[in-house]
């Protein structure tokens, strides 16, 4: 329920409905609030969420995770991320990174998200950020250094 309300963007409702008990309440998918704000960039609950205990470092995960694993042991990584929706292990600044949220970043950077969390297939922002076409790439970039990105770090490929 809070995940349907995080996507349609109506705090006030989720004021009256949200305790630190379930604002890191996992969907049927393995997303939690925080990751359907910052999927909708929807910066104002994003902040509201973290604010409320909301933790930036909560990854998706759900039962698909291994065979996804299995079944893409040899394809192209920079192809795989740039195709695949929202990768399983993802952290909320996982998915911003991805789609070019660099406001969304910066709120989870400055609210304690893991600038080097590893993600499916052990990637990390930044590689996501080097791999993405986006406008806001370079920007991106530049704060996730910024933050203490590891610029030496290597995927699982």
């Amino acid at each position: 329920v809070i995940s349907a309300f995080t996507e349609a963007g109506v705090p006030s409702i989720l004021r009256a409905k949200l305790d630190e008990s379930n604002v890191n309440e996992r969907d049927c998918l393995g997303r939690v609030p925080l990751h359907y704000a910052v999927l909708n960039n929807n910066e104002e609950m994003a902040s509201f969420l973290i604010k409320s205990g909301a933790d930036p470092n909560i990854q998706i995960f759900s039962r698909v995770t291994n065979n996804y694993k299995q079944l893409i042991n040899a394809t192209d990584w920079s192809k795989l991320l740039q195709e695949m929706p929202t990768p399983d292990e993802a952290t909320a600044l996982h998915i911003a990174v991805k789609n070019g949220r660099l406001e969304l970043a910066k709120l989870l950077l400055q609210n304690g998200a893991e600038v080097n969390a590893r993600g499916f297939g052990d990637v990390t922002p930044l590689m996501l950020a080097v791999a993405n076409k986006r406008n806001t790439t370079e920007a991106i970039i530049k704060e996730l250094i910024d933050y203490g990105a590891d610029v030496h770090l290597m995927d699982s490929q």
